[in-house]
């Protein structure tokens, strides 16, 4: 699996990486959640590793680039297809952009497969703040307010299970979830503050873990 996601990254192939989690993911959160966690932290790193070679490679300011939840709609393909002639500059700086993107998709995609397993915990919250220092060290408040919205709707849907619940279920009552949270909030209080973003700071909201 590691292979797998490795060629993803190398691809920039997040649909391919998306599936090949979450296949995994079924199999070994009951029986290998070690391999898991493993698998995980190698996919993530594998994907900022790349970002952090882009700019030495490149001389691109990272705030200059487009936003990274930006659909490939048919518009914007047709309008890459008009501009195929593009000069090198022009080409090496969308390499940039899909590498940005790749690593952005990727702490995404990592939330959404350990959300609700809580020997997994660690790791999802991990991932949170690397995706939170990734939006100070590139200034990405747009994407950043996202994530908010993002992580306080996760925790949210929490409390909307009803029944038992499967087994290793993130119980959102538990002292360790709380702790977890409440950890991962005060970092976004801190990097709102970082970006001096007002607008980031509104999406900060403590009802519910307080």
């Amino acid at each position: 699996m590691e292979r797998r996601l490795g060629l993803c990254v190398e691809l920039k192939k997040i649909r391919t990486a998306r599936e090949g989690l979450h296949q995994y993911c079924s199999t070994c959160q009951a029986a290998n959640i070690t391999s898991l966690e493993k698998v995980v932290k190698v996919f993530r790193e594998a994907a900022e590793k790349k970002v952090h070679e882009a700019p030495q490679e490149q001389d691109i300011k990272s705030g200059a680039i487009a936003d990274l939840d930006e659909l490939d709609t048919p518009e914007n393909i047709l309008l890459q297809a008009i501009q195929a002639g593009d000069t090198r500059q022009q080409s090496q700086d969308k390499d940039v952009h899909s590498q940005f993107r790749f690593l952005w998709d990727s702490y995404k995609v990592i939330l959404d497969v350990l959300k609700s397993n809580n020997r997994l915990e660690e790791v999802y919250h991990e991932t949170s703040r690397h995706a939170f220092d990734f939006c100070t060290e590139h200034f990405r408040p747009q994407e950043f307010k996202r994530l908010c919205d993002t992580l306080r709707k996760k925790y949210q849907d929490l409390f909307k299970r009803t029944g038992a619940g499967p087994q290793n279920a993130v119980l959102p009552n538990s002292a360790d979830t709380i702790t977890k949270t409440l950890e991962t909030r005060f970092r976004q209080m801190q990097v709102a503050t970082e970006m001096a973003s007002p607008a980031a700071v509104r999406y900060i909201h403590w009802r519910g873990v307080m």
